[in-house]
């Protein structure tokens, strides 16, 4: 089994591809620690399947996934969207070749926290990771995204 194979066709769609196809293996490479959020990330996923859903095809669970880097990262072209509560900025991330989600911001105070949100469970995929692991991804630039 390839890592495509383990990706959704609903996580393919975030980047703009088919269902199996090859993984996108450009991107800024980052690694940081896995850890847990305020309890507020609920509240952020609904707004985004709100912004998002219909255009993309895809259901957001709830939730986040987030990451502590350890340092300030700068996104590369990301999709500045209008809506809800927040303007937003997003980028498609890949983590550990192995999902694929949407890295989203509706501020740039925390620069070196990336919050994820996915159509899958993203802990589960990456085999029950618990906060304090050490995650690995590759943050995708906003363009990739499909979105008119």
């Amino acid at each position: 089994m390839t890592a495509s194979d383990l990706v959704t066709e609903a996580e393919f769609r975030l980047v703009g591809l088919p269902t199996r196809a090859s993984i996108p293996l450009e991107g800024l490479i980052v690694e940081g620690t896995l850890v847990s959020g305020t309890g507020t990330a609920g509240a952020w996923s609904d707004e985004l399947n709100r912004l998002l859903g219909d255009a993309l095809g895809v259901m957001f669970v709830s939730g986040t996934f987030n990451i502590q880097l350890p340092c300030a990262i700068v996104w590369d072209s990301p999709l500045a969207l209008q809506g809800g509560t927040h303007p937003w900025e997003l980028c498609p991330i890949v983590l550990q070749d192995r999902a694929i989600g949407l890295a989203f911001r509706g501020n740039t105070d925390r620069p070196d926290l990336l919050e994820i949100v996915a159509p899958i469970e993203i802990r589960n995929r990456l085999g029950g990771m618990q906060s304090g692991a050490t995650v690995t991804g590759r943050l995708l630039p906003g363009s990739r995204i499909p979105l008119k």
